[in-house]
């Protein structure tokens, strides 16, 4: 089954639910949709390589401050949490539509054996925030 497909049967379902109790609503039920199939599900991304060097961790920040966010190494894993808040209004000829997001998230990734967990580097750049820890 493709994407798109199961995009409009979950649009259907969403609707079939929802529209019982609240006809005509404003709930946009493609977001939810989307959200769910593209995996934007409240965690950043994190893409992790590891080379003769080091092992890197690079996360995506979108929307997230780094006031928010907090890194720490324990036990040889990468963890990553914090909180994310949105907040946007939409008006229209019925009124205003003022939505408030907010989530929080922790992550939590192994880093291999013979990486040195004792010195790591944190460095937040354009939008990422990239960890890097060297080989023993």
């Amino acid at each position: 089954m493709s994407l798109s497909k199961m995009d409009e049967d979950n649009k259907e379902l969403f609707n079939g639910i929802l529209g019982e109790f609240n006809p005509g609503s404003l709930l946009n039920t493609r977001d939810i949709s989307h959200d769910l199939l593209s995996g934007d599900n409240g965690f950043p991304s994190i893409d992790v390589h590891q080379d003769d060097k080091a092992w890197v961790a690079k996360i995506k920040l979108d929307g997230i401050d780094k006031d928010d966010l907090e890194v720490e190494v324990k036990d040889d894993s990468l963890i990553v949490s914090g909180e994310y808040n949105e907040t946007s209004e939409n008006t229209t000829d019925n009124g205003t539509i003022r939505e408030t997001k907010s989530s929080s998230f922790e992550r939590s990734i192994s880093i291999p054996e013979g990486f040195n967990t004792k010195s790591v580097d944190k460095k937040y750049d354009d939008n990422f925030l990239k960890v890097t820890v060297e080989k023993e």
